[in-house]
């Protein structure tokens, strides 16, 4: 995901972003306040409902930026792999991204149903993309393999800490993801 290197080359639109992302993906939407997401801007509240209209419109406006560049960024690389496992790369392992991302996916009201969607549509393309290259097998039920799919990738991120410590490896690694991956496609 794209990140500015110094928080002081940011609008204060950007850094209330960037504060309320952290925020919300740390202590949820209801748990983070306008006040302690314009304390961590450095900003007055009043300046929060100024650019964002509501709590509610600022984290509108956070789900949308974190997809955006979980899409963009992904794209960009033109890659063909896991998207998931790609916000992993980019992020890092303890990134408020990541959790944001899984915060996004469990918590009623976000960019979850957009998210979710979007995942699905990758996961069908890498499908196919597979089966066409012949490294997944054709035949089984193509749209039911893409939600499994996508679950297991989205099951993995939400839960990567009890997922690693089960199967003794960071699900996002290499070794991690191929032993997570070749049962999940052998339909």
């Amino acid at each position: 995901m794209h990140s500015a290197t110094d928080p002081a080359d940011l609008t204060a639109r950007a850094r209330i972003r960037d504060a309320a992302t952290a925020l919300f993906a740390a202590l949820g939407f209801y748990g983070a306040s306008v006040r302690a997401i314009a304390s961590a801007a450095g900003v007055s509240p009043g300046l929060v409902i100024h650019h964002f209209g509501s709590k509610e419109g600022l984290r509108r406006l956070c789900d949308e930026h974190v997809v955006s560049a979980l899409f963009d960024d992904h794209f960009e690389q033109n890659s063909s792999g896991s998207l998931v496992r790609s916000l992993a790369e980019q992020a890092g392992a303890a990134s408020a991204g990541i959790d944001c991302v899984a915060r996004m996916l469990v918590e009623p009201g976000t960019g979850g149903d957009e998210l979710f969607n979007r995942l699905v549509v990758s996961s069908a393309h890498r499908l196919a993309a597979g089966q066409e290259a012949g490294t997944i097998r054709s035949g089984c039920d193509t749209r039911v393999t893409v939600l499994i799919v996508t679950v297991c990738e989205l099951g993995q991120l939400v839960l990567r800490e009890r997922f690693g410590s089960a199967l003794g490896a960071d699900p996002f690694s290499r070794e991690g993801g191929g032993r997570l991956t070749a049962p999940t496609l052998d339909c």
